[in-house]
């Protein structure tokens, strides 16, 4: 049975094991790092014509457990099939109990996994059944992550709230369970649009109150997790083409929810990212600056076109961030990055993933700091 003090982790961030997220997350400082556990989403590794052509799914996870420093992970698999390759999609096969990803989980040479219980609602349920037990007899500790709203396929903003997965999976995966309270229970919002607060709080904090209705004891925790930032920020309520301030409703939802029920939480998002993947669209990247402070998200932007020196647009971006107001450092790798950037500093990053990871940072950074004042 794993030995695993729930009390020490304030934090469970979902990140998709992306270069740019790893960078973000491996780049907190120790002591922080400490205090997070944080929810892999796991993808295939970068391709190598040679070296990699398959994408081999053990390089990312070596990947993992070096950025983890020996502190325990969640592990999930990234349903998104362009992330996926011919392992990936094997552990999906539910044939005895999910048997690929129980052997493929044992193969790992780490003693800090904490698996995810695999949910298909086109699988057969004594697979799922199957799975939980035996996971939950090799690891001790195991995860569940359900979902509760479904967005518009063309409207992310819009959609509806389901609690389905409570009768087709929860009530199961309890009865299967030999102890429920080793078992962490993740509430995944996904996208949390704008003005919606309050319908997404409503409906998680009933998810809850049926979950524990269920009659098999509360679980080790729940993890209520979401994201509000948008796929686009310069439009509707987020910001415009130059600059941005907009609320951070992950965090308004968490502390809701820790202000009106009495369950055992953990404070969960996408670490400042937004939640779905898309198909790339075909425009040019705008430089951008942003920094999550405590309830707010802000933005600065400046157009290739801007001219004067090396890299003008993250540099202008980033002068105009140190000298906002509202800006407030944390002292994380990011803030340094941001401060090198003003400077001209040739080592930090010009591009998307490079900012991508340096928001993430920050918003990790302080997210650790906000919950342990």
């Amino acid at each position: 049975m794993k030995k695993f003090d729930i009390d020490k982790y304030l934090y469970s961030p979902i990140l998709k094991t992306s270069d740019a997220e790893l960078k973000g997350f491996d780049r907190l400082d120790g002591r922080t790092k400490a205090q997070v556990i944080p929810l892999f989403e796991l993808t295939k590794s970068r391709i190598h014509k040679t070296a990699n052509p398959d994408g081999d799914v053990y390089r990312r996870v070596d990947k993992l457990i070096e950025v983890s420093d020996n502190n325990p992970f969640i592990l999930d698999l990234i349903g998104y099939e362009k992330y996926q390759n011919k392992q990936i999609k094997s552990y999906f096969i539910e044939d005895d109990g999910y048997k690929n990803w129980q052997e493929f989980l044992s193969s790992i040479d780490c003693e800090n996994i904490i698996p995810t219980i695999l949910l298909d609602g086109e699988a057969d349920i004594e697979n799922i059944k199957k799975q939980a037990r035996e996971l939950e007899k090799e690891f001790g500790v195991v995860c569940l992550r359900i979902g509760c709203f479904e967005p518009d396929d063309e409207d992310s903003s819009i959609g509806e709230f389901f609690d389905d997965d409570i009768n087709d999976f929860v009530q199961p995966v309890f009865e299967s369970l030999n102890d429920v309270s080793k078992c962490l229970v993740v509430i995944d919002a996904g996208f949390i649009p704008y003005g919606k607060l309050k319908q997404f709080s409503d409906f998680i904090t009933e998810m809850m109150d049926t979950i524990i209705g269920l009659g098999y004891g509360a679980p080790m925790r729940f993890v209520p997790s979401g994201s509000s930032f948008p796929q686009m920020v310069a439009k509707g309520h987020y910001g415009d083409d130059r600059y941005g301030l907009f609320p951070m409703l992950e965090w308004n939802l968490f502390k809701t929810l820790t202000a009106d029920t009495d369950y055992e939480l953990i404070y969960s998002d996408y670490a400042s990212i937004h939640p779905f993947k898309y198909d790339a669209i075909g425009y040019n990247w705008v430089p951008r600056v942003d920094a999550p402070m405590e309830d707010e998200y802000i933005y600065h932007r400046y157009r290739r076109e801007v001219k004067g020196y090396a890299h003008a647009g993250y540099d202008l971006a980033a002068k105009q961030m140190l000298n906002d107001g509202k800006y407030l450092s944390c002292g994380s790798w990011g803030d340094d990055q941001i401060v090198k950037a003003d400077n001209h500093d040739g080592d930090v990053g010009r591009g998307p993933a490079s900012w991508i990871a340096i928001r993430a940072n920050i918003h990790m950074t302080r997210r650790v700091q906000l919950l342990t004042r």
